[in-house]
C-alpha cells in the first residue's frame, strides 16, 4: 500500500515523542526519595522474631505477625511494643488484617487455623474448613466477611 512506510515512521516518531514527554512529566512529578520524609525504625523486642504482615488496628496502633517468635505484635506511633503469645506452638503467623468486628484476624501458616485477636489481646482460633496447605493471606472481602 503506497505511503505505508511514511505512516509507520510518523507513528513511530509520535509514539517516541509521547513516551519522552510522559517520562519527563513523570520524572518531574515524582518526589525524590529524600522528599518522602524521615523513616524511624523500631526494634522488635523478641530477637528470633520474623515480622511478616502488618496492618492498622482499630486502636490506631500497628499490628503485625511475628512468625519466628509465634506472636502477634502491636506497636504504637510512639514506638511502644506489646507482644501476645499464640497458643498454637510453631504456628508461623503470617498475614494480619482488621475485620468487620474491629478485631484483628491473622493466618497461621503452619497450622490449619485462622486466628482472631482483640485490641485487648484476647485470642480465638478457628479451624480452617479445608485443612492442609496452610493459609498465607487474609483480607476483608467486599461482602464484609473474612476471606
Amino acid at each position: 500500500m503506497p505511503g505505508t512506510p511514511t505512516i509507520r515512521r510518523r507513528l513511530d516518531r509520535l509514539l517516541t515523542a509521547s513516551l519522552g514527554a510522559l517520562l519527563a512529566v513523570a520524572t518531574q512529578a515524582a518526589p525524590a526519595l529524600a522528599d518522602v520524609g524521615d523513616m524511624t525504625e523500631y526494634p522488635v523486642t523478641t530477637p528470633e522474631s520474623f515480622p511478616a504482615g502488618i496492618t492498622a488496628g482499630p486502636d490506631r496502633a500497628l499490628w503485625f505477625t511475628e512468625s519466628g517468635a509465634n506472636k502477634i505484635g502491636r506497636i504504637t506511633t510512639g514506638g511502644a511494643v506489646t507482644e501476645f503469645d499464640l497458643p498454637t506452638e510453631s504456628s508461623f503467623p503470617f498475614d494480619i488484617t482488621q475485620g468487620p468486628d474491629r478485631a484483628l484476624w491473622f493466618t497461621e501458616g503452619a497450622s490449619d487455623q485462622i486466628g482472631r485477636i482483640t485490641p485487648t489481646g484476647a485470642i480465638t482460633l478457628f479451624p480452617r474448613p479445608n485443612p492442609g496447605g496452610g493459609a498465607d493471606g487474609i483480607t476483608r472481602g467486599p461482602d464484609g466477611n473474612m476471606w
